[in-house]
């Protein structure tokens, strides 16, 4: 429990950060900090290789030295990982973003930063000593939402990409400093042999091609606003996209990692009808949760609201249709705990494959003629086929006879 609560306010004030920033920011500027975060993302995924899945369940059966030693042979694989990622980091950041070598160093701390705080969530989910890593990820982004709030005040200037990121990069550095400082404490003097590259990799390949598509099928989206759309457009999806993300985040670690022990542990009882009794439960909270959400979208259209310098950014439109899609993905994400406790890991590939395949040629065909709304068109057609055939293949596992 302390560990969600910590994760959840890391979360609370890491995107009330990035929100801040996506409309605060001059619309290019916007859409330049928004392909960056595009860019944290896939760092962290192509840098970690997925290792999470398997370290978490090789970790449960290890004591306190020989998991020390596993943790640390996974990060010496992501050293190793860097020295190819961070120069189609540096690559990126300059050809498609657009930002100057200066900011370009700043962009590199802050990623790498991420991706460590990401990883000491999914190593204290197992180990509760690491959540002292956490707690320093944690503070990290209070200090940075504290200093954009001292940013705001009157009489200060306009805040701009630039200062952003260099307040941001410079607490980066600060925390990394931490983390490794308190990660050797834990580590000191606990020799033992290391995991070879080649063993780490072979135990998270299917991990990887699975979190591959899963990454695709959340980012394509973004990927398509980057591509297709000017900075300044860009910026306007990635204002609200960021902004719909934030309850889908909410929405993982507040229902589908609650009810993800119930449902494996029922599963692996043979108890379907249980597991279906759970899924239906939640979805009956989830559904009208988000569909007010939805609707409450277009309260930024009030009069009371309609010269609000925020509520005249939003787009009642395009912020409920996000909320609608991340609703439905919410329903195939549940879908795949039925999927992946009954061992059907590649059953969620294929949907998702399928999901990602279908959302992207709908984005191609759309997104260079319509713009925005070509975008929003495919993001939504992609969490309603992901949905379908989730569900459709979970429906087979719970409707089946028990042998």
């Amino acid at each position: 429990m302390l560990t969600a609560a910590l994760k959840l306010a890391d979360i609370a004030a890491r995107s009330l950060f990035v929100l801040l920033a996506l409309f605060l920011l001059s619309a290019r500027e916007t859409g330049q900090f928004g392909l960056f975060l595009v860019l944290v993302g896939f760092f962290g995924f192509a840098a970690g290789y997925e290792r999470h899945p398997d370290l978490q369940r090789v970790l449960v059966q290890l004591d306190s030295s020989r998991g020390d030693q596993l943790v640390v042979s996974t990060l010496r694989l992501y050293f190793a990982h860097y020295i190819v990622t961070v120069p189609a980091l540096l690559i990126l950041l300059v050809w498609w973003v657009d930002l100057p070598y200066a900011l370009v160093a700043a962009c590199c701390a802050i990623t790498i930063g991420e991706h460590f705080t990401n990883e000491s969530y999914r190593v204290a989910v197992i180990v509760p000593r690491y959540r002292a890593l956490m707690a320093i990820g944690l503070v990290k982004n209070v200090l940075l939402l504290a200093c954009m709030a001292v940013l705001l005040l009157p009489g200060r200037p306009q805040i701009d990409l630039a200062a952003l990121l260099w307040l941001w990069g410079v607490l980066s550095l600060l925390s990394l400093a931490a983390l490794g400082f308190a990660f050797r404490r834990f580590v000191r003097g606990r020799a033992g042999p290391l995991m070879p590259f080649v063993k780490q990799w072979k135990a998270s390949r299917t991990h990887f091609l699975i979190g591959l598509v899963a990454i695709l099928s959340l980012q394509a989206d973004r990927l398509l606003a980057g591509s297709f759309l000017t900075l300044e457009a860009a910026g306007v999806y990635f204002r609200h996209v960021f902004l719909a993300s934030v309850g889908y985040q909410a929405l993982g670690v507040l229902s589908f990692n609650r009810i993800l022990p119930q449902v494996y542990t029922v599963m692996r009882r043979g108890d379907r009808h249980s597991a279906r009794n759970i899924l239906n439960r939640e979805r009956r909270r989830v559904v009208p949760l988000c569909i007010a959400i939805a609707s409450a979208c277009w309260v930024v259209k009030l009069p009371g609201l309609a010269h609000w310098d925020v509520a005249q950014q939003v787009i009642p439109l395009y912020l409920s249709v996000l909320v609608l899609a991340y609703m439905v993905r919410s329903l195939a994400d549940y879908n795949s705990l039925v999927l992946n406790g009954a061992y059907r890991e590649s059953s969620v590939l294929r949907a998702q494959l399928l999901a990602v395949v279908i959302s992207a040629a709908v984005g191609l065909l759309a997104a260079p003629r319509l713009g925005v709304p070509g975008i929003l068109a495919a993001t939504l057609t992609g969490s309603v086929i992901y949905a379908l055939t989730s569900g459709w293949l979970s429906h087979r596992i719970l409707s089946a006879t028990p042998p």
